[in-house]
Order: C-alpha cells, then structure tokens, then sequence
C-alpha cells in the first residue's frame, strides 16, 4: 500500500471522498483538491486517483517548497504566523507562541498580535514566551 502523506479520508453525511492538501512554503497557500468515491467509480480507484495526483504534484515542486502536513508529527520551531478572519469581517493576524505545560500536562498557547506590536516583534515576542515557558530564562 502506498503511502497516503498529504491525503485525507472524508466520510461526512453525504461527502465521501479523499482529499489531497499540500501547503506551499514560504508563502502560505495550498494545493487542495478532492476526489469523490461517486466521481472516479469507487472509494479504491478514487484513492489510486488522489494518490497519483499528489505524486504529480509533489514532482513538480522543488522539496524546500513543501511544507509536511500529514504524517510525522513534527513540533518545528514552536511559534507560527496566524491569520483567521473573524465573524464580523475583521482581519486578526498575528504570531502563537507553542508549549507544553509540565504541570498541568497540556499543550498551551499564547497569541501576539501584529495589529499590536508590529510584524517583527510579535514574533520576537512569541520566541522568547516560549523560550522562557521551555526553559525559565531568556
């Protein structure tokens, strides 16, 4: 069996299909699409389908331009850049700090906003919350 990096299974009310993501890097935009077990004849060949379209895909793109979404799960640098849309049609950007919480035993989080400090030091911001939470000093 070959192996289903990048790919996801959507079994949902009446959705029912594979659905390849893969985000490019450094600019944050994805290459998505999905492929219905109605559409291609079946939950096999649909697979076979989105399995060989991610292979295409991947040989196109240079591997410093692939960003790793589904399979090891790797901790990287422990602060991202996020940006979510909020009901009402404002724009929030800004950088999350990622840690674990030895006492209480959980992943914890604390949010930097660019709107606020500025793009540069939101993150510098972030990196040293997490390295004072990782370590207990700057």
């Amino acid at each position: 069996m070959k192996t289903l990096k990048y790919i996801t299974r959507i079994d949902s009310n009446s959705t029912h299909c594979w659905w390849v993501r893969i985000q490019e890097v450094p600019k944050p935009t994805y290459i998505q699409k999905s492929f219905s077990d109605g559409q291609y004849g079946g939950k096999r060949k649909a697979r076979l389908a989105a399995i060989e379209f991610r292979d295409k895909t991947l040989a196109k793109m240079p591997k410093q331009r692939q960003l790793h979404l589904h399979g090891k799960r790797r901790w990287g640098k422990g602060y991202c850049l996020m940006v979510r849309t909020r009901p009402n049609g404002v724009v929030d950007i800004g950088w999350i700090a990622h840690y674990w919480d030895t006492i209480k035993k959980k992943q914890r989080k604390k949010y930097f906003s660019v709107n606020k400090y500025g793009y540069r030091k939101a993150m510098q911001l972030a990196k040293q919350h997490r390295e004072f939470m990782l370590t207990g000093e700057l």
